[in-house]
């Protein structure tokens, strides 16, 4: 019998790997025992040099107050009349589609040379248009970079686009370039030029909260460029060069003079005169009640509160052209000498060429829409820092890679792969070291640790299995095995003090007591585990294999089994395990699965490490990179911060939470991980077109046309400055919609389209948003033969020629009717002829028909009356009895001649009325008492009549004969035939004294019984019977068709 039970465990045991379930709850095996010595040996801690960590904004008071300087009224001048001239691309270099990163890069740095594909040598300033295209100006001339390629614009004779000062973006999405003689601005793809330029050096042009213009120069003064109107600030003994313009909150305008800051409040002018080595000021900015100052001598200053303070952030002496603000703090550059970012925990970060930056040599700074800062280099090229989440400590004193930091109370310690332990007290760092024997190697190769106690760890060594370390004793216990066998990997206590730990065979083990337990000879021997951790808010203990997750809970164990592989396992602090996947995460909670999201960003991974960072919010090491991921429901939003994103961290060690900090090791570098550090911009990207072309000829974005044996080609431009994105495209074709797929370029070439009305849509996305759709209709126009006005003269003459064909075959068929109807006249004259004819043959054959018919009668009267008149001749009784019988034997056939050519049948007779006649003739002659009682009623033709009729005639002559006696009164006779299946059985039947067998002998030999027989043989192929039945019987069967 069919057993189900076993395919019902089955099925439910592969629902349960499916969904990620847990078993129930297990005893756990019992370890068994390996044998071990235990060896101490002499260690020692040296102290060692404190490290240096980033410095502390600090803020000294220069006692200095603004004095009055005198009044400057602006002065109205004619409005500047800018004149439109084409802007022409003179070159288009091809770009790298994404910067290279420096190897030294330890930031989500890039950059880009002349060596890389760069126009130029030197970058002066970058500035972004409406739609995200980056405009990029040097000394020799101005680009616009699209992601692909370099354009290189050409101006005018009156305006070359050389010695390019500043760029900058206005409110309206005018792009202004200032220049060494003069301004203009583009847009539009237009050139717009003052016809009344300003023949100076222009510094900088910057826009106020009022979407006033103010132009700086140098030695005319600064302009101001409102509604229609133009006001020029300048007077030859106050000012005549600024360097930049400032308009702050409380409408007063700050000037950066050659020798010290000023303002102007109600056409008052204000300044700080300053000490040369600190003067000349490059730049404001303004953040909350401060006024940030950076100059060309004195580096970094601020005013607050009419005070003047000099900011001491590692840039003594440093010329800081540019200064700018984002949720990140305040970044300035340190011309020389790097850039520098002031956190918002006033802390300075100082990125220079070792962090990946092009070179020392900064300018001015650009945010795009996606928070990117690009960094324009006076020397060479530009950087751009896309979205950071680290903070370089730069504490890697020991050339070791760091496998695991421990803290314990007021301590830290570190541990390297090498021969050297690190513990930090209060500030102090020491160095332990121990020299090794012949029987146990150096104590080095430390690959985890446990601090469980001050100046007391458990070492997880990778030569030396486990090892205990407390004070100045270091403890070695070891198996007899091999150095493959008896190694440790990871490190965890439990709550029953049992220390858990990995071997290099990927084996699991625990030691306690002294004591070393294996688990090699019981069912958890088949599992290959890759990973162990401790969660200290169940006191679970998990043991991560490939596609399993062994939990042991004190002395009991359950199994999670999956068909992906795990590729990490992380218990936060409210008890949920959360399980990696390479098709997603499982959450649970109490070991129940309460979240499973399936998602695609795990696959060709390996997830070293794992450290919450926020409520559902994790950083991930992985072998290629760092990977941030937010969970929300049933969605995942994730950034990545690798090698294609710029970040040079592929050596990742792990990630964990040290002195309320998230600490990243990769190698022997330690990083603070800061979300503060993040741009945190959800600007979605955008996606421009560029150019179309049919068959190579560029042609206009509306009313596109081409025909089926012609390609078309579209260019865009990816906005998505920083952020891994991919174009998602769609084709409809007559109002189909089409799917949506994933192409992997910024060019898209369409060829052999059918003919139709398409609609291309394409969108951008990244990770967490998307650009609006963009949609480009055009049409293939269709082939002659496919056109609709074609195919309607196909139709109109597909009609005319069917209408034409059915013309044809009615006017034929009216002529063969014609032709026809005159055959039929000319066919029925003939047959009326030839009908006259038949008719009167026919006249002339039925009066020949009656001529014989009447001949043949009067031969039957004339044999008739010639046999009576022999009869009355003939002597004895017996001639006289058969000369009767031979005129009535006439007379049937005479009478069956008579019926024949009186009716209007001539191919036979009504047999009843035939007989009837017979019947009748002869009762007429003989006997009258005779009764008939006759039962049948058919057409016959003649000659089977005659039979019939001759077969009746000799039996009623020979029942009126022989059948009853004289004195018998009641006589019948009793005359059927019956039709069934095809044959007619004919009964004639009297009530008289039967057949006399003798006399019957004799008769046999007679006439009449020799015709009867002879007709019933040869006319009606029938066959004959007689017998008595109360009375003679006669029966004749013969075939229906005989009669026919």
């Amino acid at each position: 019998m069919f057993k189900l039970q076993p395919i019902i465990v089955t099925f439910l045991l592969h629902l349960m790997v499916t969904l990620g379930i847990a078993q129930n709850w297990e005893p756990l095996p019992k370890g068994n025992f390996i044998p071990s010595t235990k060896t101490i040996q002499k260690a020692r801690w040296i102290e060692d040099t404190p490290p240096k960590y980033n410095k502390k904004v600090t803020e000294t008071y220069i006692n200095l107050k603004s004095t009055f300087q005198g009044v400057v009224k602006p002065s109205n001048i004619e409005p500047f009349l800018f004149k439109k001239h084409p802007l022409l691309v003179v070159e288009e270099i091809p770009a790298e589609n994404s910067f290279p990163f420096k190897d030294v890069s330890k930031l989500n740095i890039k950059y880009l040379d002349k060596g890389h594909g760069l126009f130029a040598e030197e970058i002066t300033d970058i500035t972004e248009d409406k739609d995200g295209l980056i405009f990029l100006s040097s000394s020799s001339g101005l680009a616009i970079y699209n992601g692909n390629t370099f354009k290189v614009l050409k101006g005018t004779n009156e305006f070359e686009l050389n010695e390019i000062e500043n760029l900058f973006t206005d409110s309206k999405g005018l792009i202004w370039i200032a220049t060494y003689h003069g301004i203009a601005y583009i847009k539009d793809n237009q050139l717009y030029i003052p016809q009344n330029q300003i023949n100076d050096h222009v510094w900088r042009v910057r826009e106020d909260a009022k979407s006033n213009i103010w132009i700086s120069t140098q030695s005319d003064g600064v302009y101001k460029i409102g509604n229609n109107n133009v006001e020029h600030y300048f007077d030859k003994n106050l000012f005549e060069e600024s360097f930049d313009t400032h308009f702050d909150k409380n409408d007063q305008l700050w000037l950066a003079l050659p020798f010290g800051i000023a303002f102007l409040r109600n056409d008052s002018l204000f300044q700080y005169k300053l000490p040369t080595s600190i003067s000349s000021p490059r730049c404001y900015y303004e953040k909350g009640n401060e006024i940030w100052i950076g100059t060309f001598y004195g580096g970094l200053q601020k005013i607050r509160n009419d005070s003047l303070f000099y900011v001491d952030a590692e840039t003594t002496s440093m010329s800081v052209y540019e200064i700018i603000g984002d949720n990140r703090g305040i970044w300035f550059s340190s011309y020389g000498n790097g850039m520098r970012l002031i956190t918002n925990q006033n802390e300075v970060i100082t990125i220079d060429e070792k962090d990946g930056l092009t070179h020392n040599g900064p300018i001015y700074f650009y945010i795009d829409r996606f928070s990117n800062i690009w960094v324009s280099d006076g020397q060479r090229g530009f950087s751009r820092i896309d979205d950071n989440i680290l903070l370089h400590s730069k504490e890697n004193i020991i050339i070791r890679p760091i496998n695991e930091i421990e803290e314990y109370e007021n301590e830290v310690w570190y541990f390297y792969n090498g021969d050297h332990l690190k513990r930090v007290i209060n500030g102090k760092r020491y160095l332990y070291t121990n020299k090794g024997s012949k029987e146990i190697p150096q104590n080095r190769h430390h690959i985890d640790g446990c601090v469980v106690g001050k100046n007391e760890a458990w070492l997880a060594n990778y030569n030396s299995g486990v090892v205990h370390l407390k004070d100045e004793e270091v403890a070695y216990y070891r198996t007899n095995e091999s150095d493959y066998e008896n190694s440790a990997l990871n490190l965890e206590f439990d709550n029953l003090n049992r220390l858990w730990y990995l071997t290099r065979s990927n084996k699991l083990r625990y030691f306690k007591s002294d004591s070393i337990y294996s688990f090699d000879a019981t069912n958890f021997e088949k599992y290959t585990f890759q990973d162990l951790l401790y969660g200290k808010h169940t006191n679970n203990v998990y043991a991560v294999s490939d596609n399993h997750i062994i939990v042991i809970n004190q002395e009991k164990y359950k199994i999670l089994s999956y068909q992906k592989k795990v590729l990490a396992a992380y218990e936060n602090t409210n008890g949920e395990l959360w399980v990696f996947m390479e098709d997603g995460v499982k959450v649970y909670r109490e070991l129940k699965l309460v979240q499973s999201i399936s998602i695609n960003i795990f696959k060709n991974t390996i997830i070293k490490s794992v450290e919450c960072i926020s409520e559902n919010k994790f950083l991930l090491a992985t072998t290629s990179g760092l990977m941030e991921l937010q969970i929300q429901k049933d969605k995942i939003s994730y950034k990545k911060y690798n090698q294609t994103n710029g970040l040079n961290l592929t050596n990742i060690n792990f990630i964990k939470s040290i002195d309320s900090n998230i600490v990243v090791v990769a190698g022997p570098n330690k990083y603070y991980y800061n979300s503060l550090l993040s741009a945190k911009n959800h600007t979605p990207p955008s996606l421009k077109l560029e150019k179309i072309l049919v068959n190579t000829e560029e042609v206009a974005f509306n009313n596109i046309v081409l025909q089926q044996d012609q390609s078309i080609e579209f260019l865009f431009v990816l906005i998505n400055w920083g952020n891994e994105s991919e174009l998602k495209i769609k084709l409809d074709k007559n109002g189909n919609s089409g799917k949506w797929s994933t192409h992997n370029s910024s060019a898209l070439s369409l060829k052999k389209l059918a003919y139709g009305n398409y609609r291309l849509n394409l969108q951008l996305t990244n990770s967490i948003s998307s650009s609006d759709i963009l949609s480009i209709n055009f049409v293939v126009e269709p082939y002659f033969y496919q056109t609709t006005w074609f195919i309607l003269l196909l139709i109109l003459c597909s009609f005319i020629i069917v209408f034409g064909y059915f013309k044809y075959r009615i006017l034929k068929a009216q002529k063969t009717k014609i032709a026809l109807e005159k055959t039929i006249e000319e066919n029925t004259k003939q047959i009326v002829i030839e009908k006259n004819e038949v008719v009167k043959q026919l006249k002339e054959k039925e009066l020949l028909l009656k001529e014989v018919n009447h001949r043949v009668k009067n031969n039957f009267q004339m044999v008739s009356s010639l046999l009576e008149l022999q009869v009355s001749r003939a002597v004895g009784q017996e001639a006289k009895e058969n000369l009767q019988v031979a005129i009535s034997r006439i007379k049937s056939l005479a009478l069956a001649h008579h019926k024949l050519y009186n009716s209007e049948n001539y191919t036979g007779i009504n047999l009843k009325e035939y007989v009837d006649s017979i019947i009748a003739d002869l009762t007429s002659a003989t006997d009258k008492n005779v009764e008939f009682y006759l039962d049948y009623d058919y057409i016959v033709n003649i000659e089977k009549a005659q039979a019939l009729g001759f077969i009746i005639n000799e039996l009623i002559t020979n029942s009126i004969k022989y059948a009853w006696d004289k004195n018998d009164t009641h006589k019948n006779i009793n005359i059927s035939m019956l039709k069934e299946g095809g044959i007619f059985t004919f009964k004639y039947a009297d009530n008289g004294k039967g057949f006399d067998q003798k006399v019957a002998k004799i008769k046999k030999q007679s006439l009449g019984s020799i015709l009867i027989g002879s007709f019933v043989s040869r006319q009606l192929m029938g066959e004959l019977k007689i017998f008595n039945e109360a009375g003679a019987v006669t029966v004749i069967t013969f075939n229906e068709e005989i009669l026919k």
